[in-house]
């Protein structure tokens, strides 16, 4: 992770007064460099006020005064803080400005000599709860789309089966559910993960994550169904049909009932996906490459274990004749 803020003393700034405040950060190694950090509190686009000295009081904590003005062009604010090895650090949370006239101004002092706008250049995309644990969307959300592109293509497959008989595509289709079974698997514990760090708990009662498990439960009985048939026409007919059925209500539990019903998942139940978080795409330039990365690996896995079922079947049809 990258350096960044871990908590400031306040959150509320009023105008005209000479407010002292205490920033903790986490890999920033203030103590390296004590000489050259700058701090300044950035409303829109218009920096506020700057410290006029920074006291390091240990390598992760730093204490400074800001002067500020009693007028300000929004009522939130940003943190700014500026060292030679670190660089910008931005904090994730916002300043409350209680108190100031809304009235838009000049730069009233100009950090390193140039004027910094907030959140200028690349960076994660800080929102309230989320923070920094939105760098999980490169995992969890790039996990379950290749999952789900590797469903597609697994029922393709068994649709092949099903018109024209052949056994390599049979074997595709349920190697292609065995493997978007286990990137299901990651997707939904990196998903844990996640909500632990914003809702507060591995497990909610949420339409999505109710509707993930019902949807991961159908493909399993995916698995159950064809190891309990010897007869190789009649498993791959019966469970290539089952596969249509599967893919169904899968995309029925994670896509449609989530979206008719109250959720705490991104995208559903009226809130927001993360598309609306990341206005200058900085993310979309990983998230996507993400998506193939995540998707060509499946593809690798169910290639090498087509190969491997391919060269047991051989040894089975030797060794009987």
């Amino acid at each position: 992770m990258a350096p960044g803020i871990l908590e400031v003393s306040t959150t509320v700034l009023e105008p005209g007064l000479n407010s002292n405040i205490t920033v903790i950060g986490y890999g920033a190694e203030f103590g390296d460099d004590p000489k050259n950090i700058q701090v300044w509190v950035v409303a829109d686009t218009i920096v506020l006020a700057c410290a006029e000295t920074v006291q390091v009081v240990n390598k992760r904590t730093i204490k400074f005064d800001l002067e500020l003005p009693e007028f300000a062009p929004t009522t939130n604010a940003h943190l700014f803080v500026s060292t030679m090895k670190s660089g910008v650090i931005v904090d994730p949370k916002v300043f409350y400005l209680r108190g100031f006239r809304a009235q838009g101004t000049k730069n009233l002092c100009v950090p390193n000599g140039k004027i910094v706008v907030p959140l200028a250049g690349k960076h994660f995309p800080f929102k309230k709860i989320l923070y920094e644990t939105i760098r999980n969307l490169y995992y969890h959300v790039t996990q379950w789309f290749g999952m789900m592109i590797i469903l597609t293509a697994a029922l393709v497959y068994s649709i092949i089966h099903l018109a024209k008989g052949d056994r390599r595509s049979d074997i595709i289709a349920s190697e292609g559910v065995n493997v978007a079974l286990f990137m299901g698997v990651l997707g939904l514990l990196t998903g844990m993960l996640w909500a632990k760090n914003t809702w507060g708990t591995y497990w909610t009662g949420d339409a999505k994550l109710n509707g993930v498990a019902m949807g991961m439960l159908v493909y399993l009985a995916y698995t159950v169904l064809r190891g309990s048939m010897d007869e190789e026409q009649k498993r791959g007919r019966v469970s290539a049909v089952y596969n249509i059925f599967a893919y169904v209500m899968f995309m029925v539990f994670i896509m449609v009932l989530p979206r008719m019903t109250d959720s705490l998942h991104p995208g559903n139940g009226g809130n927001p996906g993360f598309g609306g978080y990341d206005l200058n795409s900085n993310m979309r330039m990983v998230f996507y490459p993400a998506i193939i990365g995540w998707t060509l690996l499946g593809v690798w896995f169910i290639n090498i274990r087509v190969r491997i079922k391919s060269i047991e079947e051989n040894r089975l049809s030797k060794s009987h004749q």
